[in-house]
């Protein structure tokens, strides 16, 4: 009696060309979605001398441990206090933040479950699965 294993073995070179490949689509996915965040949050930056808005960038991908990290930063003196708010210089008020950064990294996390699934979803159809 003989056993034809070609499917079975086809399968689990698949299974390693996924494995392969998930760290590079994993990246780019997160680099997408950075992207969308800065793109949004340059947007939602007021325009004084236009300064603030230019300054705006992001870090390379990070891996610390099983997490990958990407920074959305901007190193202006004052982007922070654009951001969240601050007091008046006579300290008689307060002046509301923007939340350009927070509001554009929410609006990207309510979307990224649903591009998530549509990405990877296209991404192991590719990959023969």
């Amino acid at each position: 009696m003989t056993v034809d294993y070609s499917d079975l073995v086809k399968f689990k070179e698949q299974l390693q060309r996924v494995e392969k490949e998930f760290d590079t689509f994993l990246r780019n996915f997160l680099y997408e979605q950075a992207l969308r965040a800065l793109a949004k949050t340059i947007k939602n930056t007021p325009v004084d001398t236009g300064l603030l808005r230019a300054s705006w960038q992001l870090s390379d991908i990070i891996r610390k441990g099983d997490n990958l990290e990407i920074w959305l930063c901007n190193y202006v003196n004052y982007a922070g206090y654009r951001e969240y708010g601050h007091m008046t210089s006579n300290r008689k008020g307060w002046v509301e933040g923007k939340f350009m950064c927070t509001i554009a990294i929410a609006e990207v996390e309510r979307e990224m479950q649903a591009r998530w699934n549509r990405e990877f979803g296209a991404w192991i159809k590719s990959m023969g699965l």
